[in-house]
C-alpha cells in the first residue's frame, strides 16, 4: 500500500483484528514510542487514539480481517499509519454517534485527531506524535525578557543607530506580522462562529442533555462575565466623555445599532468591521441551521475552512515572540518601563476570576455534602498542569482523567460538554479580554462611555467564544478589539504582554471553572457515581 504521505517508514507488520491484534499492535507502536525522543503524553494520546480507531474499525466493519501498521517519520516527526482495506470508512468520524461531532472538532484543533484518507480501496489513519520542542510560552517569555535587556541597554546606542534598527528592523517585524494577521482574522472569526453555531444547534436538537447543557453554559457565561465586569470596572480611573458625534445615550446606542447591518457582505472584510461580520456569521450559521441537511457540503466548507485558517494563523504565529520581541523593544526605547510598572493593576484583578468557581465549589460542598478539599485533590492535577502551561490542550486528558475517574462523571456527558464549554463557557477568558482593554484605555486616556464599556463587553462575549486554538490566539482578538475601540495599534505589544502573564491564572481559573460546572451538570442529570468521589 502507497502511503498518502512522504514518509521514511522504519518499521512495517500486519494483525489480526481482534482484540488480541489490537492489544499486540498497541504494544507494538507503545515499544518504537518508548525508543524515541517524543512528549510522553503525545505518545499516550496517539496510543489510545490508535486503539479507539481499531475498535471502531472492529465493532462496524465485519469485513476487515487484518490491518497493517508502519511507523516511520514524516518531515522529521514521528508518525504512526494505520492501513486496512474496504470501502471508505473513517473509524474516529464516520462512527461518531451525533452527540461525539463537538469533541472530534475541538479534537481536530487540538491535533489529537489523525489524519484520514482513502484511495484505490485502500483506508489511511495516520496518527503525528508531537516532538520535543521549546514550548511557545517558553519563547514569548524568553521575548520579553530580550526586550526588557536590550532596552535597558539602550541608553549605551546611540540615537541614530536606534532609529535605524527601529525603522528597519523592529518596525518591518510588527508591520509584516499585522498584515498577516489582519490578512486572515475576519475570516477566521466569521468561520470559527458559523462553525461553532452549526455544531452546538445540532447537539442541542439532538439531545436534552445538550439543551440543559448549552443553556446552562450561556446563561452562567454571561451572567459571572456580567458580575466580575461590575468588580473590575470601579478599579480603572477612566476618561469618561464622548466618544462619537452624538452625546445623548439613546442617540448612540441608535448609531452602535444600525452599525451593526453591512451594505454589502465584503464590506465587513475589507474595513475590518467586526461587529458586522460577527452579525453575518450569526445570521448565516442560523439560516444554515433552518436548512437542516440540505446544506451539508456547505458546512463541511466551512469546518474545513476553520481548519485551514486556524492552521494557516498557527504558521503565522510562529513569528509572535518575534513580534513581542520587536513591539517591546521599541516601546522601551521610545517611552521607557514606566508601563510595565503600572501593569500590576490587570494581573490583580485577573484573581477575581477565581470567585466564580470558588463559589461553585462551595455550593457544591454544601449541596452533596463533599468536602472541598477532597474535590480539590480530585482535581488537581488538571489544575497545576493548565496554571504551568496556561494551555487547556496540554491539560485536556488529565482534566478528562479528574472528571471520569475523580469525581465519577459520565464519560458520555464529558464527551458532549467538554467541548461545549470550551466554545461557550469562557468568563475567564471575558475577564481577560475586558481587563487588557480597560487597562489600555486608562493608559491611554481614551474617551469612554457607556456605549464604549457596553461594545467592550459585548466584544469580550464575542471572542471568548471564537478565539482561535493557536498560539496567539488571545492576541488576534485583543488587537481585533482595539482596532474597534479606538486603542493605538502601538498599545498591542503591552497588551499581549500582559494578556500572556494573565493568560498562566486565567487559563488555570477557566479549567477550575469548567470542572465544577461540569459535575454540577452530572448531578443535576443523574450521570455522576457519588461512590467514586468518594470512595
Amino acid at each position: 500500500m502507497v502511503t498518502g504521505i512522504r514518509a521514511l517508514i522504519k518499521e512495517v507488520k500486519t494483525f489480526e483484528l481482534s482484540h488480541q491484534g489490537i492489544d499486540s499492535a498497541s504494544g507494538f507502536i507503545w515499544q518504537w514510542l518508548e525508543g524515541i525522543k517524543v512528549r510522553r503524553e503525545s505518545a499516550m494520546r496517539s496510543r489510545l487514539a490508535f486503539e479507539d480507531a481499531l475498535l471502531s474499525i472492529l465493532e462496524n466493519k465485519d469485513d476487515i480481517k487484518e490491518f497493517s501498521v508502519k511507523l516511520g517519520y514524516s518531515f522529521g516527526s514521528p508518525v504512526i499509519i494505520l492501513g486496512y482495506g474496504g470501502i471508505r470508512f473513517d473509524p474516529l468520524a464516520d462512527a461518531g454517534d451525533g452527540e461525539s461531532t463537538l469533541m472530534y472538532q475541538l479534537m481536530q484543533k487540538m491535533d489529537y485527531v489523525p489524519s484520514y484518507s482513502a484511495r484505490h480501496g485502500q483506508n489511511e489513519v495516520i496518527f503525528r506524535i508531537e516532538k520535543i520542542r521549546i514550548k511557545s510560552e517558553v519563547l514569548m517569555a524568553a521575548a520579553v525578557l530580550m526586550a526588557v535587556v536590550i532596552g535597558l541597554l539602550g541608553r549605551y546606542i546611540s540615537p541614530d543607530i536606534k532609529d535605524g534598527i527601529a525603522h528597519y528592523g523592529l518596525d518591518l517585524v510588527t508591520e509584516v506580522f499585522m498584515s498577516l494577521l489582519s490578512t486572515f482574522s475576519g475570516f477566521m472569526i466569521f468561520v470559527i462562529l458559523i462553525n461553532g453555531i452549526c455544531g452546538i444547534g445540532n447537539i442541542s436538537d439532538f439531545s436534552k442533555i445538550g439543551k440543559t447543557v448549552i443553556g446552562r453554559y450561556i446563561s452562567f457565561t454571561l451572567l459571572g462575565g456580567a458580575l466580575m465586569t461590575a468588580i473590575a470596572l470601579p478599579f480603572f480611573k477612566l476618561q469618561w466623555g464622548e466618544t462619537s458625534g452624538r452625546s445623548d445615550l439613546p442617540s448612540q446606542l441608535y448609531d452602535v445599532f444600525v452599525g451593526i447591518f453591512p451594505s454589502n457582505p465584503i464590506k465587513p472584510f475589507y474595513d475590518g468591521d467586526m461587529m458586522q461580520i460577527v452579525f453575518l456569521a450569526i445570521f448565516v450559521g442560523v439560516v444554515m441551521l433552518t436548512l437542516q441537511g440540505r446544506v451539508e457540503t456547505v458546512k463541511s466548507f466551512v469546518i474545513e475552512s476553520d481548519l485551514l485558517i486556524t492552521k494557516a494563523v498557527s504558521v503565522i504565529c510562529v513569528m509572535l515572540p518575534l513580534f513581542i520581541f520587536a513591539s517591546l523593544l521599541s516601546m522601551f526605547w521610545n517611552i521607557g518601563f514606566g508601563a510595565l510598572i503600572s501593569m500590576w493593576k490587570p494581573l490583580v484583578l485577573c484573581l477575581i476570576g477565581l470567585i466564580y468557581p470558588v463559589l461553585k465549589l462551595i455550593f457544591i460542598s454544601i449541596r452533596y455534602k463533599i468536602s472541598p478539599v477532597l474535590i480539590l485533590k480530585r482535581i488537581s492535577k488538571g489544575l497545576i498542569t493548565a496554571f504551568t502551561t496556561s494551555s487547556t490542550v496540554a491539560a485536556f486528558q488529565t482534566i478528562r482523567d479528574n472528571m471520569t475517574c475523580g469525581l465519577g462523571v459520565d464519560s458520555k456527558l464529558f464527551d458532549l460538554s467538554y467541548p461545549i464549554g470550551m466554545q461557550l463557557y469562557n468568563s475567564t477568558y471575558l475577564l481577560n479580554y475586558l481587563l487588557v482593554v480597560l487597562y489600555m484605555a486608562e493608559s491611554y486616556t481614551i474617551p469612554v462611555s457607556f456605549v464604549w464599556i457596553l461594545l467592550a463587553f459585548l466584544f469580550s462575549v464575542v471572542f471568548a467564544t471564537a478565539t482561535p486554538c493557536v498560539a496567539g490566539g488571545t492576541l488576534i482578538c485583543i488587537g481585533i478589539m482595539m482596532n474597534n475601540l479606538s486603542i493605538p495599534s502601538e498599545a498591542l505589544a503591552l497588551a499581549g504582554t500582559l494578556s500572556i502573564v494573565m493568560d498562566f491564572v486565567l487559563t488555570s481559573e477557566r479549567v477550575f471553572l469548567s470542572e465544577m460546572e461540569l459535575y454540577l451538570q452530572a448531578r443535576i442529570l443523574g450521570m455522576a457515581d457519588d461512590k467514586t468521589v468518594r470512595g
